[in-house]
């Protein structure tokens, strides 16, 4: 060893001196005294809190929908249709555009 490394050699020295004494060693076993996960480790469960939990309900929640022109045909529909999609959705497709003025032809041509 090119450095003096204390912890890594005190470490090495249990293990060899425990395969010395015959003692077999368990793949992934600790050494050093580290002992077995008690109960005292355990979360401690509240039973009323557990039983309100059950009655709790989840609310979704919808997507901000905008209002988009449709710039080629495609599955939003034919050119110059006018659909609700998910904000997310229409800034990342490429097939549409939700600025106002681009709704606003849209209708205009539509009515």
């Amino acid at each position: 060893m090119a450095k003096n490394q204390p912890a890594k050699q005190a470490a090495e020295a249990t293990v060899t001196a425990a395969v010395q004494d015959g003692e077999a060693l368990v793949s992934g076993e600790l050494v050093g005294g580290v002992g077995e996960p008690s109960a005292d480790d355990s979360p401690v469960i509240d039973p009323d809190a557990l039983a309100s939990a059950g009655a709790a309900t989840v609310t979704a929640i919808a997507p901000e929908t905008v209002k988009a022109r449709v710039l080629v045909d495609g599955a939003y529909g034919k050119v110059n249709d006018v659909v609700d999609v998910p904000a997310a959705e229409a800034e990342a497709s490429g097939e549409l555009d939700a600025h106002p003025d681009a709704v606003a032809y849209a209708e205009s041509l539509n009515a």
